[in-house]
């Protein structure tokens, strides 16, 4: 079990990195197009990410995350494996093929009505070639994970940050192509990068094609569409209610809360779910299968709180240094929007039964549900409390998101929750804030109150020690770390 768990362990790691350096890539454009693209420019090539975003999901319908389930039918059938990757870049082709003969059509209609006309037919061109190329690149890529090559995944993305780079300095700043440039970077990139992984993947494996198993994965994928929408209505809701009761000033208050309270937790995520798909279903039906996912659940869910933890302590030192006074108001709300952005997260692993059994039709119905509590929570407290009562109508769903997927996933693949161990988590962490907040108060926000704030985290592990939190195999494992750095 402890080997699995450090492999897991090891290839988060690598992706960790690889976001990391994403990150980076993305942060250095913020200059460079705020200095060559007017905001008018820099708003049309945000709302045409967003129209690929969408279109992209609906030419997907939910196959990538079919393709890695049915990856693992048959781990020692090549054979099969090929045939799933091949059946997969096939649909991918004609899903693209069909949307884009619908949508072409239409792109002066969405040029001037979503974006006032401010863009050219060349650029809604290259915006929407941009989507197949990305498309076969998200295929490609996804191969690498599911083989659980994490540094060629790593490698391949180093790759792409750099040379979009290059071709942003090139084509945006340089040449001053504007939009335009943008897009040709995009196309230009994720083209040539997508047209070398296609064509190793094509050299390495020999693919078929299977007009069945095409239709499973629809059949799996499809429901993913509706439970999308749902997710929308979760994550929205709260900013429509601020909107309509509170005004845009709140709007941009809770906004950066929200932002500070999932930061953390969605860097962990993002680099972990990459590497849960393959694990859950290369270990699931294991003798000890239950209670290895039971152990990774309960050590994600630390991580998570952990992470949550220390932003919910750090904000309310950090953030008055890089924010105005009117944004002060954000600081109190970290820490709930850090307990939804936990729950939200830990809600990505409660469904693994649903993806064993391949029930992707409870799927809308859980995102509904959620979507549900949501909205109602929203219009019974915003219009009385604010922002608190937007922060906790986000926990609210969150939470429910968490126990519907296990209440249904539980149903085909029952998890031993470790509950004692979990609850034991979110109690220190609690505990552990409120001794933190208390010094920071009584001490008057003073430097030596900040420095002995952030001292008082220390709390956390040693609750976590006294209440035996540790299991035996886990404390070897944190004394071989130590005996190693010595």
């Amino acid at each position: 079990m402890s080997k699995e768990i450090k492999k897991l362990a090891r290839h988060s790691i690598i992706y960790g990195i690889g976001s990391s350096l994403g990150a980076a890539g993305s942060f250095l454009l913020i200059p460079l197009y705020t200095h060559a693209l007017s905001t008018e420019d820099y708003g049309a090539v945000e709302l045409l990410y967003r129209l690929c975003s969408i279109l992209m999901i609906v030419m997907f319908l939910g196959v990538r995350q079919a393709y890695i389930r049915y990856f693992f039918d048959n781990r020692a059938d090549k054979v099969w494996q090929e045939t799933v990757t091949g059946s997969t870049m096939v649909f991918v082709a004609l899903s693209c093929a069909a949307i884009l003969a619908v949508v072409l059509p239409f792109e002066g209609l969405v040029r001037d009505e979503l974006l006032s006309g401010h863009v050219t037919d060349t650029v809604m061109l290259l915006a929407l070639l941009w989507i197949p190329c990305d498309m076969f690149l998200n295929v490609g890529m996804t191969y690498f994970q599911i083989q659980m090559r994490s540094i060629a995944y790593v490698l391949i993305n180093v790759l792409f940050v750099v040379l979009y780079l290059i071709a942003n300095v090139v084509l945006v700043y340089w040449m001053r192509l504007g939009v335009q440039g943008v897009f040709l970077a995009q196309i230009g990139v994720t083209g040539a990068i997508a047209a070398g992984v296609i064509a190793y993947i094509a050299a390495t494996t020999r693919l078929r094609v299977s007009v069945e198993i095409i239709r499973k994965m629809v059949i799996f994928g499809l429901p993913l569409l509706p439970a999308a929408f749902f997710m929308y209505l979760i994550n929205n809701a709260d900013r429509y209610f601020l909107s309509l009761y509170s005004g845009l000033e709140e709007v941009g208050v809770y906004a950066l809360a929200a932002k500070l309270g999932t930061v953390g937790t969605l860097f962990l995520m993002d680099p972990f779910l990459k590497v849960w798909s393959p694990f859950l279903f290369d270990n699931y039906d294991k003798p000890d299968g239950p209670v290895l996912v039971s152990r990774v659940f309960t050590l994600f869910t630390l991580a998570c709180v952990l992470v949550a933890l220390g932003v919910s302590v750090f904000a309310p030192i950090v953030l008055p240094l890089v924010t105005g006074d009117e944004f002060a108001g954000a600081i109190v709300l970290v820490p709930l929007a850090c307990l939804a952005a936990v729950f939200y997260s830990i809600s990505g692993l409660a469904d693994a039964g649903i993806l064993i059994a391949k029930k992707t039709k409870y799927k809308p119905l859980i995102a509904g549900i959620a979507a549900a509590v949501a909205v109602a929570a929203n219009a019974a407290l915003v219009p009385f409390l604010g922002m608190w009562g937007a922060a906790i109508a986000a926990v609210m769903a969150m939470v429910t998101m968490v126990f519907a997927n296990l209440h249904f996933s539980n149903r085909y693949y029952r998890l031993p929750i470790e509950w004692r161990r979990i609850l034991l988590v979110f109690g220190g962490a609690i505990v552990t804030f409120a001794i933190c907040d208390a010094v920071l108060i009584w001490s008057d926000h003073s430097v030596a109150g900040q420095i002995g704030s952030v001292l008082a985290l220390v709390s956390f592990p040693l609750l976590l020690w006294w209440g035996r939190f540790f299991t035996l195999e886990e404390l070897r494992a944190i004394r071989g770390i130590g005996r190693r750095r010595h």
